[in-house]
């Protein structure tokens, strides 16, 4: 059970990783294997860079506040079951969380075509 204790506990750490790599290497053009893929984000180059680029800032701000949320359950003592649901239901809360925020920001600065929307 230890085990398993540390191996979630790393899950908050890893996706503040995963999220870092995605700020430093976004994807480079339009593809179906890598990056933020909406509808909406794939419409143009402009849209899906603003599209990675925001939802790559809101994943590193996703990742600290599963780790803070992580260290706090931890340090309240609670018991496993509970930690993992608690810390999981963060991450999938906020990361879900994310996809509203990125499509809103893209409603309000690019056209159905994916144009930006000049101000």
């Amino acid at each position: 059970m230890e085990n398993l204790f540390w191996m979630h506990f790393i899950l908050g750490p890893f996706f503040l990783v995963i999220a870092f790599l995605f700020k430093a290497f976004p994807p480079k053009s339009i593809n179906y294997l890598y990056g933020y893929r909406t509808t909406l984000s794939m419409k143009s180059d402009a849209a899906w860079h603003a599209a990675n680029k925001l939802s790559a800032s809101l994943m590193v701000g996703v990742g600290l506040a599963t780790c803070l949320a992580q260290g706090i359950f931890y340090a309240t003592g609670m018991g496993f079951a509970a930690y993992v649901g608690w810390s999981s239901g963060v991450l999938v809360v906020l990361l879900l969380a994310t996809i509203p925020a990125v499509e809103a920001h893209l409603k309000n600065n690019f056209d159905e075509q994916g144009n930006p929307i000049s101000k």
